[in-house]
């Protein structure tokens, strides 16, 4: 009977083990994500866990793949942003400039209706032409914060884009890495034998775990 315990509990034991080496292995591939390496697990997980590894390796290049292309398609968006609102700008220092020049004529115009220089007809020309470049100036500069608006919400989206993947490492780390594994279990501290207790004794064996540094 106790040797039947001692192969079930080695067993359980093993399982454990992986769990936190697999846990291990995709905290430090959450980490590499976030400062933007790469992922280089230790030797040891390249031995008790090749498998793992392997999916981990592949998933780390996938998400880095996915995360450039998003952050690509974002810089795009910011750079269209940023050449319309440079061409609303200079949209709107040439209708100012021609809304002046119009107004201008249309002030020294006006007067000479009187001494039959200029017709009212012209009048009526120069003055839908002022008002037609008002108009154009006003929507312009109207739409100019719009832009200045759209400019930032790309900016912003850049931005937390880039930390996503530390809120990831953040999320993780706090509900399932493998040091607040080790703080729940007592099976996995390196720093004393590990107490197993079962119905009918307690095994005390030594952690295998190494020191996390």
């Amino acid at each position: 009977m106790l040797k039947i315990d001692d192969v079930r509990f080695s067993s359980s034991y093993r399982e454990s083990q992986l769990r936190l080496l697999a846990l291990q292995a995709k905290s430090e591939r959450l980490e590499a994500e976030a400062s933007g390496e790469e992922f280089t697990p230790s030797e040891r997980l390249h031995k008790e866990i090749p498998d793992i590894i392997h999916r981990e390796h592949e998933l780390h290049h996938s998400r880095a793949q996915q995360h450039l292309a998003t952050l690509q398609i974002l810089e795009q968006q910011k750079t269209q942003r940023q050449a319309e609102l440079s061409e609303l700008r200079a949209r709107g220092d040439q209708l100012s400039q021609s809304y002046a020049l119009a107004k201008r004529e249309l002030d020294l115009t006006a007067p000479l209706v009187a001494d039959g220089a200029v017709s009212e007809v012209d009048i009526l020309r120069l003055k839908r032409t002022v008002n037609d470049l008002y108009g154009e100036l006003q929507t312009t500069r109207l739409g100019i914060p719009k832009v200045e608006s759209r400019l930032q919400e790309a900016a912003q989206k850049i931005s937390e884009a880039k930390q996503e993947c530390r809120y990831l490492v953040k999320d993780f780390g706090t509900s399932q890495s493998p040091k607040s594994t080790r703080q729940r279990d007592s099976r996995y501290c390196p720093d004393r034998p590990a107490l197993i207790t079962t119905p009918s004794r307690t095994l005390q064996q030594s952690c295998s775990c190494a020191t996390p540094s």
